[in-house]
């Protein structure tokens, strides 16, 4: 998964880095930046009527959006954090992770404004089919924190296992490798 094999974070390759960010619910490539870049939009008045109408009418934008919400829909908090308590350095994890959250609070608000409604009430169908799978993925997920958590410490090779089980469980319950 490295250009060269050095284990540097230049020379990973996107799709890990990808696949990495899905597997803990982040879904950070498929949102992070876009609240930042469009909260000064919706600030201007006809910047915001320009884009609201761009989204509409503009088929590769209005798609492009609707990768985002995909992506913030499919992302969870509360996982996100139980992930993010695996980074033993406190205030490293404190500080990345609350960037994070309030990146993810900007993005889903400027969405909802720019929909003019909340993903859940315009797009119930895909919700659904979402939260039918939440629970069966949440203990997947806490499995896998807890394999991380124990493979970490003894380095045992059933345990290894085990979490690449789960890295596979999770990815077929997402539907998604990223």
């Amino acid at each position: 998964a490295r250009r060269t094999g050095q284990r540097t974070l230049k020379d990973l390759r996107a799709i890990p880095w990808v696949f990495a960010w899905s597997q803990a619910r982040f879904n950070l490539p498929g949102w992070y930046g876009v609240g930042s870049a469009l909260e000064p939009v919706h600030a201007d008045e006809r910047a915001w009527h320009g884009l609201t109408q761009a989204a509409r009418d503009w088929p590769f934008l209005r798609y492009l959006l609707h990768n985002v919400e995909a992506s913030v829909m499919t992302t969870h908090r509360l996982l996100m954090s139980e992930y993010a308590a695996l980074v033993e350095d406190e205030a490293t994890r404190r500080g990345i992770l609350e960037a994070i959250l309030a990146e993810f609070a900007k993005t889903q608000s400027v969405l909802d404004a720019l929909f003019g409604a909340s993903f859940h009430q315009r797009r119930p169908r895909l919700w659904k089919t979402v939260d039918l799978r939440r629970l069966a993925l949440e203990r997947l997920h806490r499995e896998q924190i807890r394999l991380l958590r124990e493979w970490r410490d003894t380095g045992r090779e059933g345990t290894l296992q085990a979490l690449l089980e789960t890295v596979n469980a999770i990815a077929g319950g997402l539907k998604t490798t990223g």
